[in-house]
């Protein structure tokens, strides 16, 4: 009987860790998938930022005297927006730097080992 009780526990360990496991797998998914969604996001927002400031640019061809508050109206939001951008951008090297240290460790990563980090 105790031999049984035995094989029972062992075999519920068994399927806990194998649900950990494949719990992880989804994570390692679904965080390839972040990052792709990601890099497409920069993608267009390095794009947006290269139109922002060509638009800025030519918009100081105008007459100055007559557009002033205008230019310095759309040049703040532009630069609030610059500012998000390159903030976004920042985060994004953290997170290819994130990838780029997971690839290297693949190897090293055990699912559902827990350790000092």
């Amino acid at each position: 009987m105790r031999e049984n009780s035995l094989k029972n526990i062992i075999t519920d360990l068994d399927m806990k860790i194998m649900h950990i496991e494949d719990t992880i797998m989804d994570y390692r998914d679904i965080l390839i998938k972040l990052v792709k969604q990601n890099n497409q996001i920069v993608k267009f927002l390095k794009d947006l930022a290269k139109d922002i400031d060509y638009e800025s640019e030519s918009e100081y061809g105008l007459s100055q005297a007559t557009n002033f508050v205008k230019n310095e109206l759309q040049t703040d939001k532009y630069k609030h927006i610059k500012e998000i951008i390159d903030n976004y951008l920042d985060k994004n090297k953290e997170l290819e730097e994130f990838e780029e240290e997971l690839r290297k460790n693949k190897d090293k990563l055990t699912p559902g080992q827990v350790g000092e980090s």
